[in-house]
């Protein structure tokens, strides 16, 4: 008679399973971060990009004595994605000295925004999908803009 032996125990195969999905995204991020300035088109694109939207911001004033109240300039996102969000956004208020409508800055502009719910905001979609909205309130103008 042979003494019992006990098997070979099988090696556990969950260990590499898991540690190969690891490395698989691991490979994965690592492309799509090597690739993100690609798809937003490089540094020059997004220079030109925020110095198209604060050309935008700068030609909205319609007269002399506005002032900015408030602003927010749009800064590189080398990281963003712009299929689900924004990558840039500006905002600018100013102050009027005279009162302003939403028919003036249409006027003054040239962009076709168009008046929804707000009678006292206009939007649209200029240059290349900016979004653009101009509201006005009394003696003042804030403008919102987004790709």
């Amino acid at each position: 008679m042979h003494p019992y032996v006990m098997p070979p125990q099988k090696p556990k195969v969950w260990p590499w399973v898991v540690g190969g999905a690891a490395i698989v995204v691991l490979c994965i991020g690592i492309m799509v971060a090597s690739l993100m300035p690609m798809i937003n088109g490089g540094p020059a694109r997004e220079t030109a990009r925020i110095e198209e939207m604060v050309s935008i911001a700068d030609g909205i004033p319609t007269g002399d004595g506005w002032e900015v109240t408030a602003a927010s300039d749009p800064k590189n996102d080398p990281g963003c994605v712009p299929l689900e969000n924004p990558c840039h956004s500006l905002d600018r208020t100013w102050s009027t000295p005279v009162q302003v409508t939403v028919d003036d800055l249409r006027a003054s502009t040239g962009y076709s925004l168009k008046t929804f719910a707000n009678p006292d905001c206009a939007f649209g979609t200029v240059h290349e999908n900016l979004n653009i909205s101009l509201c006005v309130r009394s003696y003042e103008v804030v403008l919102r803009m987004h790709d």
